[in-house]
């Protein structure tokens, strides 16, 4: 216990008990001015919206954007770039923006497809073009979404709470959460980030969650600004604003919403000072349903009843672990692979289970209340071999893919025609994703997955205690699933996997080649190697609302040798957000 509540963990108590004490909306934030919002008709009837700006308080409207086409997105600014009243300049925002040599690129964590879309026909978010729907990874959860994403080391995990195999315990949880990855020796998706907010205010939001999140923002407009004035212009710079996930599970849909809001407020700013001369990308890892998640699963009750016991390790065939910390729409097990299949069977008729899924003889087999399936693939090509009932309601679509010649005589069809197959289907790019998350993903892959109906959870006791769950990801339904990817220089296509959006948004380098798929299939546990413990800095006392007071990151990375004339793939770390 000691070893627990070290300096670190001291300090961030002081500060929650801090931080409890003062209002969750408090602290100063700069305002953009909200728009005049005009609609008319221009040329040849086509109607015409547009949106008034004063920047500078004086009264007039200094900043026009226009949606001259009439679809909805904004084609061009006028800019009064003396403030006599009158507009100087017409910049075409779509050409200006392909053109930009600065690319700033926002993940926001959390966001689904369908309140964005939703703001969007609102009028918001209008500098870009409509949103398309990122498809996450199984778990929709961010550890193994961006270790696809960007390609990064696989995190030991789908949580940070997690099972290591070769020590044969469950480790990680509380403490690894509020300390920051050792930026010299980390590889995961953490070091590709210009900024990313302290781990610590992981457990803060959940105290002071408006504080924490505008914070947040305020801090990534600083870096953003920062960096954008030091960085050489064909650099581009990555933002992660973590906080909007907490805000899903605290604060549901009208918390997100804020946040979303206020997020376009910086981004206003940041086009309205670049006249667009700015490439800008916006994404989420996953999304998040909405709907009040707070039953937590049975799981103890329930595998007891068929003949298991959960433990911390595995010691014989009864035993399975089951890492539970965030409370989320899937739950990951361990036990001997051997016992794979009785334990999924199990699982399967757990109260609040749509499906189990687990590795057999180097296929994905998929076990629910609804039947039994077989996922099998060979190279790029999927077949999926219903052997009862309907689990993942696919019949439908494997005829009709049947009756266009898609499929070969053993049920394959190749890739391409399975994701166009199932775009909109309430488990998108199903095949792919489960058959995906059986073998790759994170270090110590679990040996049975559940996927969980909506209102349903699985995770840490004590935190559905402490909060009013009103969302939740990790499921592979689509609610929880689909994300948001968008960008001012042109659309993207509708849907879109996370492995290929670098490249989608321009930024193919920004993506490492990812490792090779876990080896699967033995008949006996094969440990796998989990990196070992990086040194962490001890944390240091939260900050105040005062930008004086800004947290200071971790010290720089080591600086990589680059070619002339070719991006860094990954950035340095900070050595400070900027202090204006």
């Amino acid at each position: 216990m000691r070893g627990f509540i070290g300096t670190g963990t001291r300090r961030t108590a002081a500060a929650l008990l801090f931080l409890a004490a003062l209002p969750s909306a408090a602290g100063a934030r700069w305002v953009f001015p909200q728009p005049a919002r005009f609609r008319g008709e221009g040329f040849h009837g086509v109607a015409v919206e547009g949106w008034d700006y004063d920047t500078n308080g004086d009264g007039r409207a200094d900043w026009r954007k226009l949606d001259t086409d009439g679809d909805g997105v904004v084609d061009v600014y006028h800019v009064d770039r003396d403030s006599d009243g009158s507009f100087d300049a017409r910049i075409s925002r779509a050409e200006r923006a392909r053109a930009a040599a600065r690319h700033l690129i926002i993940c926001v964590d959390s966001v689904p497809h369908a309140l964005m879309e939703e703001l969007w026909r609102e009028g918001r978010f209008r500098d870009f073009n409509p949103p398309s729907r990122l498809i996450s990874t199984f778990p929709s959860d961010t550890n193994p979404a961006f270790a696809e994403i960007l390609g990064t080391a696989k995190t030991p995990g789908i949580e940070n709470r997690y099972f290591d195999r070769r020590r044969n315990r469950v480790t990680g949880g509380a403490r690894d959460h509020l300390v920051r990855p050792n930026p010299r020796t980390d590889r995961t998706f953490h070091s590709a980030f210009d900024y990313e907010q302290h781990p610590r205010f992981g457990a803060l939001i959940y105290v002071a969650p408006y504080m924490v999140a505008d914070r947040d923002l305020r801090a990534a407009r600083r870096t953003f600004w920062r960096l954008h004035r030091e960085r050489p212009a064909d650099e581009p710079i990555f933002l992660y604003i973590g906080s909007t996930d907490a805000i899903g599970h605290r604060e549901g849909r009208e918390g997100m919403r804020r946040q979303l809001l206020r997020l376009e407020e910086m981004l206003n700013e940041i086009l309205h000072a670049t006249e667009g001369d700015i490439r800008v990308s916006l994404f989420s890892d996953h999304g998040n349903n909405f709907v009040p998640s707070g039953r937590l699963v049975d799981l103890d009750g329930h595998l007891a009843r068929h003949g298991f016991i959960l433990a911390g390790s595995i010691r014989d065939g009864r035993d399975a672990v089951a890492p539970r910390f965030g409370l989320v729409g899937a739950a990951v097990l361990y036990a001997d692979p051997r016992n794979r299949r009785p334990l999924a069977e199990a699982l399967a008729t757990l109260e609040g289970a749509d499906f189990a899924v687990f590795e057999e003889g180097g296929e994905a087999v998929v076990i629910g209340a609804r039947g039994s399936a077989r996922i099998s693939a060979r190279g790029d090509r999927y077949a999926c071999a219903i052997e009862e009932g309907d689990p993942l309601a696919l019949g439908p679509i494997i005829e009709a893919m049947r009756g266009r010649g898609e499929m070969d005589d053993e049920g394959f069809a190749d890739d391409a025609s399975w994701f166009e197959a199932l775009e909109g289907h309430v488990y998108p790019d199903v095949l792919r994703r489960l058959h995906e998350a059986v073998h790759n993903h994170v270090v110590n892959v679990p040996d049975v997955f559940v996927s969980l109906l909506d209102g349903y959870c699985s995770g840490s006791a004590f935190f559905t205690g402490a909060i009013d769950l009103k969302g939740t990801h990790g499921s592979a339904a689509a609610g929880q699933t689909l994300g948001i990817a968008m960008g001012n220089a042109g659309p993207l296509p509708p849907f879109i996997r996370g492995s290929d959006l670098m490249a989608a948004i321009g930024e193919p380098e920004l993506r490492r080649t990812p490792p090779p798929p876990t080896p699967t299939g033995t008949p006996t546990p094969a440990p796998t190697e989990t990196p070992e413990p990086a040194p962490t800095e001890t944390p240091e006392p939260a900050p105040t609302e005062s930008p004086a007071t800004a947290l200071e990151p971790s010290p720089p990375a080591p600086t990589r040798t680059v070619p002339p004339g070719r991006r860094r793939p990954f950035r340095e770390r900070l050595t400070g957000p900027d202090a204006e």
